[in-house]
């Protein structure tokens, strides 16, 4: 299975140039993120219900509101979680809780899996070594980033989560860092630093049968999709 995801800009501007652009009334390509963030936290708080926007001053974004399907857009990007993940740069669902910085159809793919008990190997931790760990897996993850590395730490100390976190901070004994412990892996996330080539050809050595390799950017030129398929 293979994983893309594509990073986005400020999805408060995101959501305010849709609203606008989409029924034509104006371009703000040339406006500033300085410009255009207020007005589209102002659209955020009225579609999440808060206080009403100025009928008089955001008229244009109320008139924006009336295209076809485009609320229900909107309220799906806040509602799943992106406009927060967005905004913080951590991702999160709807609820808050972490996920992996992935595709929503991945995780909900991953959601409707039966993970507990299961073991997971990742290269590069995050939101998404607290996923799998809420998720009941045995947890092992490498990070190569020391400040990250303690922020992840701390993240599973504070959510009274359990992970297996190892810090190698070169190529080589982070790429091997997978065969530090003699098991197989039911599912292992290449989504580090360094060669992803190489972490998917170690995935395949140390993967349980019916595992399945989680490959993040498998559309980066590293033939990882590739190889993993021949």
């Amino acid at each position: 299975m293979f994983i893309n995801y594509v990073g986005a800009e400020n999805i408060c501007a995101i959501i305010y140039k849709v609203s606008l652009t989409t029924i034509g009334i104006m371009n703000l390509d040339g406006l500033g993120v300085d410009t255009i963030e207020p007005l589209a936290t102002t659209l955020e708080t009225f579609l999440e219900g808060g206080k009403m926007v100025d009928e008089g001053k955001h008229a244009v974004l109320l008139e924006a509101l009336k295209t076809p399907n485009l609320r229900s857009v909107l309220h799906i990007l806040i509602n799943s979680g992106f406009v927060a993940s967005a905004r913080n740069s951590v991702a999160v669902d709807g609820k808050g809780e972490p996920i992996p910085w992935i595709t929503y159809p991945a995780i909900a793919f991953l959601d409707n899996l039966v993970l507990s008990g299961k073991t997971i190997f990742e290269y590069g931790s995050g939101t998404s070594t607290l996923y799998w760990a809420r998720r009941g897996m045995a947890v092992t993850s490498v990070e190569n980033n020391m400040a990250w590395y303690t922020n992840v730490t701390q993240s599973l100390t504070t959510s009274n989560l359990e992970a297996k976190l190892l810090l190698r901070e070169t190529e080589q004994p982070y790429v091997n860092s997978i065969f530090e412990s003699s098991g197989k892996y039911d599912v292992v996330f290449v989504d580090g630093n360094f060669n992803r080539r190489k972490m998917a050809e170690q995935a395949l050595a140390r993967l349980a049968p019916k595992g399945f390799i989680i490959l993040d950017n498998s559309d980066w030129p590293c033939r990882c999709s590739s190889n993993i398929a021949k």
